[in-house]
């Protein structure tokens, strides 16, 4: 994948992730009245994208080095201690939700599916 089409599926993916994260924030709204959602939203989308370009940098350098598997096995872990930390420091901070830090990372499957949906109903 090259760097156009890249950034074309990041650019489609932060469409989404805002519109979904203001669909959550605005039912959130009918059971609570604080911003923790929100911020909750804001640091799992931060960490949505952080992710996702870690995760292309492993695909080209395993693409580029070849199967070699503890360049493969360090991008792995440091994506998952992004996540568990980002997910730690929201128990910690009492003003950001903890779910809604792990919300977002589930958005690139809801996005795509509803893409795939809406191709084949073309």
């Amino acid at each position: 994948m090259n760097d156009k089409d890249f950034y074309s599926e990041l650019k489609y993916i932060l469409k989404g992730s805002c519109i979904l994260n203001i669909i959550i924030y605005l039912i959130s709204l009918v059971f609570t009245l604080n911003v923790s959602v929100m911020l909750g939203l804001l640091l799992g989308s931060v960490v949505l994208f952080i992710n996702l370009h870690l995760l292309r940098r492993n695909l080209d350098t395993a693409v580029e080095f070849g199967s070699n598997r503890l360049r493969l096995m360090s991008g792995y872990l440091l994506r998952y201690f992004l996540l568990g930390s980002a997910f730690y420091f929201a128990i910690k901070i009492k003003s950001i939700n903890e779910f809604c830090v792990i919300v977002p990372q589930l958005y690139p499957k809801v996005l795509y599916t509803l893409l795939s949906v809406r191709n084949n109903s073309k």
